[in-house]
């Protein structure tokens, strides 16, 4: 699998030296097929770049399991 980095985006959630940093991306496929986007978030920046980038291999790779565990993730945050 061949992808390419279309857009990154990140920024602190917030300010001070315990603030979380969130990244975001767009990865498409070279061949010129499906594009994923991807979000991370961490309090280090390299790894809220990595949670982004798998974020967004997983939305390509496994697009039904990706939208349920999103789904999944809305409840608990709703509940919480």
């Amino acid at each position: 699998l061949a992808l390419k980095v279309v857009d990154y985006t990140e920024h602190a959630l917030s300010a001070g030296s315990s603030a979380k940093a969130v990244s975001y991306i767009q990865l498409v496929e070279e061949n010129g097929g499906k594009s994923g986007f991807g979000v991370g978030v961490s309090s280090n920046i390299t790894r809220s770049s990595v949670r982004a980038i798998f974020s967004a291999m997983n939305r390509l790779l496994f697009p039904e399991e990706a939208e349920a565990e999103g789904k999944r993730r809305v409840a608990e945050e709703r509940s919480s």
